[in-house]
């Protein structure tokens, strides 16, 4: 078994987005929604318009900083330095638009990832596929699959794992049942619970590689 490449989300992965963005909406439609999710398009829930949210997404070419002030979630500082003092390749791979390219790659800096590499995609799968990814994590049900039939189609080896979030839980009900020995998608409850099954052996090898 060779060494690990690492595959993440951003967006609910790594980063809170739901806050900002709830936030962002009472602060440019003047509408207080909830900070909670219980689907990826909550805010249309909400009292916000298709438009409204095309609007802001139009505000976020012009100002990218916005991406740069999202908090992290709990214990991503402190997984993304231990990654960062390996040899392994680490990828990040996001639907953020374009122009948040520079700021994702200084949020990433001021986590302790050096030289981060920031791929803006919709087929995650292809990107797997190209780069050899070993373990992906992402909370968006439709990532999650796009990229496990792209692996299974080229018979790879890649661990795709499935961020428990409260907007995605028809997944996760539905794969715990399908893949009760978790040989399929994997539903895991935390960053820090994927993290722990990577194959520490490995890590620590790839520690010591000059």
């Amino acid at each position: 078994m060779g060494t690990p490449v690492i595959g993440f989300d951003i967006d609910g992965v790594l980063a809170d987005f739901m806050g900002p963005y709830a936030e962002l909406i009472e602060d440019r439609q003047g509408k207080k929604i909830s900070k909670i999710a219980h689907r990826y398009d909550w805010f249309l829930d909400h009292g916000v318009t298709p438009s409204e949210h095309a609007d802001n997404v139009a505000w976020w070419d012009t100002h990218p900083e916005w991406w740069y002030n999202i908090p992290s979630l709990p214990g991503v500082d402190s997984i993304l330095k231990t990654l960062d003092h390996t040899n392994m390749d680490v990828y990040f791979l996001t639907q953020r638009p374009l122009s948040s390219k520079r700021h994702t790659e200084m949020w990433l800096q001021e986590r302790w990832v050096e030289c981060p590499t920031v791929l803006h995609t919709h087929a995650k799968g292809s990107i797997v596929l190209s780069l050899g990814i070993t373990d992906l994590i992402d909370d968006r049900p439709e990532n999650c699959i796009d990229v496990y039939h792209t692996v299974c189609d080229f018979d790879l080896p890649c661990k795709v794992s499935l961020l428990a979030a409260p907007y995605n839980t028809v997944a996760q009900d539905v794969w715990k049942t399908c893949w009760p020995d978790g040989d399929g998608i994997q539903v895991v409850k935390s960053l820090s619970e994927w993290f722990e099954a990577l194959p520490f052996s490995l890590v620590e090898e790839s520690s010591h590689v000059s």
